[in-house]
């Protein structure tokens, strides 16, 4: 029987797989503060709440607001994605 964190890294590499990289924002080290990171992505179109998918268990699964969820993670050097709807797209 598989568990719960299996079943969940399962969800997370079968997601990844099919992620269209066209949508994918890379920060460059140099922009990678709040203020900068949050800029960026508002005016590719993210919203204002994401869904947190992260090593830091108070995120992982998470609905949050985009300015918390980055001030959470920017310096902490955790892999964490955050995946906002807009228009069915993801950012």
């Amino acid at each position: 029987m598989i568990d719960q964190q299996e079943h969940e890294q399962k969800l997370v590499l079968s997601f990844l797989k099919r992620l269209d990289m066209t949508y994918v924002v890379e920060i460059p080290p140099s922009l990678q503060h709040l203020p900068d990171v949050l800029k960026i992505l508002k005016a590719k179109g993210a919203p204002d709440t994401c869904y947190a998918l992260s090593e830091k268990d108070e995120l992982d699964g998470r609905q949050i607001v985009l300015q918390d969820a980055l001030q959470a993670v920017i310096g902490y050097g955790m892999g964490t994605s955050l995946l906002g709807a807009r228009k069915a797209s993801l950012f």
